[in-house]
């Protein structure tokens, strides 16, 4: 069943943030984020040697969200932004 209990088993920010190779500003591990000034979800940014990988949570929603971005295509911070700003944590 779709339930905080589900998500906290399938999303753990910390589980993912310990498989960055990189220890970053560009990729800051794992946090809460926000939106209007209203806790919404969690977060891990992972960095690899050719790409970066960002989970993050909708708690209200109950879903987890997986991307990946190719260092070819994108850098880390482009991705950040693009998940910010574009893609972003849904609202």
């Amino acid at each position: 069943s779709r339930d905080r209990r589900g998500l906290d088993a399938a999303f753990n920010p910390d589980a993912y943030a310990a498989t960055s190779e990189s220890k970053n500003a560009e990729c800051p591990i794992s946090d809460m984020w926000k939106s209007g000034g209203k806790i919404r979800g969690r977060y891990a940014c992972t960095v690899d040697q050719t790409s970066s990988s960002l989970f993050w949570s909708l708690d209200d929603r109950l879903i987890s969200v997986y991307a990946r971005a190719y260092d070819a295509e994108m850098t880390t911070t482009q991705f950040l932004a693009w998940w910010h700003d574009g893609a972003g944590p849904l609202t």
